[in-house]
């Protein structure tokens, strides 16, 4: 009768043992899952950085179209007022030649 109580604890205790092995290897899977997590998280980080870097050039960029835009128009005004006062000078010119001396 005494023997089989002898081995019961002992049973118990591996079991125990068992258990808490399968705990410790639970807990560095969860660790581990975390440190991922964490990794993910600073790539996403890195990854909003880099777009917040790539918005300002894209900014200058929009800016320098628009510069170039007015330029441009201020071109074609510039061209508009030549061509006026073109043909001014030419109406004139032939109203001068028309003339009789």
């Amino acid at each position: 009768m005494k023997l089989p109580n002898c081995r019961q604890p002992r049973q118990q205790q591996q079991q125990q043992q068992q258990q808490k092995l399968l705990q410790q290897q639970q807990q560095q899977q969860q660790q581990q899952e975390q440190r991922q997590q964490q990794q993910q998280q600073q790539q996403q980080l890195q990854q909003q950085q880099q777009q917040q870097q790539q918005q300002p050039q894209q900014q200058q960029q929009q800016q320098q179209q628009q510069q170039q835009q007015q330029q441009q128009q201020q071109q074609q005004q510039q061209q508009q007022v030549l061509h006026a006062y073109e043909f001014v000078s030419l109406k004139h010119f032939f109203f001068v030649s028309s003339y009789p001396f």
